[in-house]
């Protein structure tokens, strides 16, 4: 064999099949490709129907703009007709719109109004300001009803003069700066707008006269009213209350006052055994007491109580309880001058003062 024959074998002997696999790839991969050539020309037709359709949009709208802007353009050369003139065709004038005045071709609105192109609209600022007189006549009405019937005098109607005279409104024309033609429209507005929410009826003379209604007039009420109001109707309710009131409020007094009785029991029956105890070591604890070790009751009571102390009976038996449970005394009576006395002895020696802070801190406890 050459070298040559070998040369050349290997790319086909090395490769059986790769003949085969490109034929195969090549009849797989051209389907693609077309569908790629079709989606884009798909799409390509579809953005410039969408192109088309923006621009006449876009024509369409400018196209109207400018017919409305030359039309109104237009309507705005022509003059307007004399104010009850009814022109024979519609270029030869504009016709005079409602609430306007034209003349010489020219419009002129009339008080509470104000020019808008060719047509005349209300003043915003006039008709605020009649909302706000109305509502301040609505509620100037229903404030005086409401005071009228609290005080039993019954509805009261009030004419047109005494509502204006009332509520100052020549001192309201001055604070709004308006003038004169201005105010009495912002007036007779305010009037006309208080009328469908009053009640409304004409005296003899043919005057208006104004009353506020029944289901409102209650909200204009004074305080006072109101609560006298509710009282009546629930007085049962009130009475109870009351009832329950004042016997929680005895009853707390009550266990006040008890517990400072028994803090001032507890507080002079400690001072009867500090006298005891000083009378039982020998000491002079006060000027009354004698000698003796022992002590008259009854003396120590005037001596430890105060005069209106005294009107109280309860006070000293309370003691006088508490002596008697106390072992550390002794009681018994005693020949005195002829009468028989109860006296009180100390009977235990260095006993009081490990006790006495304890007295100390229990009456003030009850006092507490």
């Amino acid at each position: 064999m050459s070298p040559a024959v070998f040369s050349s074998s290997p790319s086909s002997s090395s490769h059986p099949y790769s003949s085969f696999p490109e034929s195969v790839g090549s009849k797989a991969r051209r389907p693609k490709h077309h569908k790629r050539s079709q989606n884009s020309d798909s799409f390509t037709w579809k953005g410039q129907i969408l192109q088309g359709l923006a621009i006449l949009t876009v024509a369409g709208v400018v196209a109207s703009s400018m017919l409305i802007l030359m039309g109104w353009v237009e309507e705005r050369r022509k003059p307007f007709c004399d104010t009850g003139v009814v022109p024979s065709t519609s270029d030869d004038c504009i016709i005079c719109p409602e609430h306007g005045k034209c003349q010489g071709g020219r419009l002129e609105c009339l008080l509470g109004f104000k020019r808008s192109g060719i047509t005349c609209i209300e003043d915003k600022k006039i008709e605020k300001m009649a909302d706000h007189l109305a509502l301040l006549i609505e509620e100037h009405v229903c404030r005086v009803n409401g005071h009228s019937i609290c005080n039993g005098s019954g509805a009261v109607w009030m004419t047109k003069a005494d509502i204006l005279n009332e509520l100052r409104f020549e001192q309201l024309k001055e604070e709004l700066a308006l003038s004169n033609d201005e105010f009495w429209i912002v007036q007779d507005k305010a009037i006309e707008r208080a009328m469908q929410k009053l009640d409304t009826t004409e005296n003899f003379q043919g005057m208006v006269e104004f009353l506020c209604p029944s289901t409102i007039v209650h909200r204009f009420k004074p305080l006072g009213c109101h609560l006298q109001d509710w009282l009546l109707a629930n007085w049962i309710i009130v009475c109870l209350l009351c009832v329950m009131i004042f016997l929680v409020v005895s009853l707390a007094r009550r266990y006040w006052l008890r517990l400072r009785f028994l803090a001032r029991a507890e507080e002079i029956y400690m001072q009867v055994c500090e006298a005891l105890e000083d009378k039982g070591r020998g000491g002079d604890a006060t000027e009354t007491l004698t000698k003796e070790s022992w002590v008259v009751a009854s003396h120590l009571r005037d001596y430890l109580l105060s005069r209106m102390e005294r009107k109280n009976p309860a006070l000293w038996r309370e003691v006088e309880r508490l002596v008697q449970e106390d072992s550390r005394i002794d009681q018994y009576p005693r020949m005195l001058k002829g009468e028989s006395k109860i006296v009180w002895e100390w009977q235990v020696e260095g006993a009081m003062n490990l006790t006495k802070r304890g007295f100390r801190q229990r009456a003030q406890f009850l006092s507490g």
